[in-house]
């Protein structure tokens, strides 16, 4: 009877000990599956991270190129008003040389017709007058080109002095706008038909995904200073960081600006359909929003959207 009931000890011990084994490896499995997804979760909030390192330093990059441009104008603006001044001064030194001539031959003129009013006149005197006149109406002649030619270049100087604190203006108003204009998207549809449903998701390496519809507004705390800019609407493969051409296989479209679409912001919801027809290699895209500015692209610091994440919209209408 004890030897039954020894052996009926032994088997719940083991049996304990085998669940308890079991329970703490699957706890162990569970632990370490937890571990996994918080590892990739850092991974990809470190991913994140870089990629909006990134952007920032391009964004800073991009705000310090018109941030120098603006001081070597400003540069400039003082070395033009140095010359201008310089001008200047010599421009009233030659008005007092003018004015200085203009009294020496009125002088002049004045003694030749107290002459001839003479009885008897003094030719050789008259002659002599004359000919002093003629001298100096020759160096006002010089004088007055001198002075012509001066002033012209202190309006040249004037006018550059404007027409750089007008692009200064210019600059400073491209800076605040990439700084503080907001993208709100109202509507983003992708569909393989222009004309045909919108999806949910895409597929890489196929041409299920061609079209998408992009519906924004643009705002601003001084909302006129959008008004008639120019912009440009990228999409971006996310995972090569290489633009998605617009319709690359459309020769009508040849406004395109470096892959982008080009738009004038007249106040209004902004709608623009944006198409590719390749076979898209990855899953991951995002839409940037640029101003332009002599020729050159500045993107909008809030104008950035992810909306399509592994295959799937993210925005939608």
């Amino acid at each position: 009877m004890k030897k039954n009931v020894l052996i009926i000890i032994i088997a719940i011990f083991f049996t304990w000990l085998g669940i308890s084994f079991a329970f703490q490896t699957n706890k162990v499995s569970e632990q370490e599956k937890l571990i996994e997804i918080k590892e990739s979760e850092i991974e990809e909030l470190n991913l994140s991270l870089d990629e909006e390192v990134e952007r920032s330093a391009q964004l800073f990059q991009e705000n310090q190129l018109l941030l120098d441009s603006i001081q070597k104008l400003n540069e400039k603006i003082v070395q033009l008003e140095q010359k201008l001044v310089e001008k200047n001064k010599h421009i009233n030194y030659l008005k007092g040389k003018l004015k200085r001539r203009d009294v020496a031959i009125q002088d002049l003129k004045d003694e030749i017709a107290l002459l001839y009013r003479q009885r008897k006149l003094d030719h050789n005197k008259i002659a002599a007058l004359e000919k002093q006149k003629a001298k100096i109406d020759k160096e006002k002649s010089k004088v007055l080109t001198n002075y012509n030619e001066e002033l012209f270049a202190a309006k040249s100087v004037d006018k550059e002095i404007s027409t750089h604190r007008q692009n200064i203006a210019q600059m400073q108003m491209i800076s605040d706008i990439t700084k503080n204009t907001k993208v709100i998207f109202e509507k983003i549809e992708g569909k393989k038909f222009k004309a045909g449903r919108t999806i949910s998701n895409m597929k890489k390496n196929t041409s299920g995904w061609q079209h998408t519809r992009f519906k924004f507004k643009l705002q601003h705390p001084n909302h006129r200073v959008l008004l008639d800019k120019q912009f440009v609407l990228k999409v971006f493969d996310k995972e090569s960081n290489l633009v998605l051409a617009y319709s690359e296989n459309h020769p009508q479209h040849q406004s395109a600006i470096n892959n982008g679409i080009p738009f004038s912001f007249d106040g209004n919801i902004v709608d623009i359909i944006h198409t590719n027809h390749q076979r898209k290699s990855a899953e991951n895209y995002e839409i940037k929003i640029y101003v332009m500015y002599n020729g050159q692209e500045f993107e909008l610091e809030q104008g950035s959207v992810t909306f399509i994440e592994n295959g799937s919209f993210l925005l939608k209408s």
